[in-house]
Formats: C-alpha cells, structure tokens, sequence
C-alpha cells in the first residue's frame, strides 16, 4: 500500500472508531442523566408537587383579589358618573 493509502485507511479506522466511542459515551452519559433524574424525583418530587399546589393556590386568590378589585374599581367609576 502507498502511504496515501495507508493514511486514507488509519483515518477511516481512527474516525470509525471515534464515533463508536462517542455514541458509547454518549449512551452512558444518558443513561447518568436518567439515574438522576430519577434521583431528583424520588428525592424531590413532593416537594415539586407542594410548590404546584401552593403555586395554584397563589395564583387562584390573586384572580380573586383582582376581581374584587376591578368590581369595586367599576362601583366606583359608576358612582362618579351618575
């Protein structure tokens, strides 16, 4: 084999074998990122779903106070107006 030839052959191996060394890292660094959030969730989630609740329940007594707030605004307006 002529030098370029052999050049052209190491260079498809070494690539060929990058890849597969990539794609096998790649497959364990997804696997990690499962495990852990696996992790969090068994470790945090009631946590998560306590804020969820407590975050709908802001948010539902903040609609409330608008709309109070908004109809007291129109009582007023209405007031001024007659």
């Amino acid at each position: 084999m002529g030098r370029f030839t052999s050049l052209l052959l190491g260079s498809l191996i070494g690539a060929g074998a990058a890849m597969y060394l990539k794609s096998e890292r790649s497959a364990d660094v997804r696997k990690r990122l499962t495990e852990l959030k696996d992790q969090y969730v068994d470790q945090y989630g009631d946590v998560i779903e306590q804020g969820k609740i407590r975050a709908t329940e802001l948010i539902n007594t903040g609609k409330e106070t608008l709309d109070t707030t908004l109809a007291q605004g129109q009582d007023l307006v209405n007031t001024a107006v007659e």
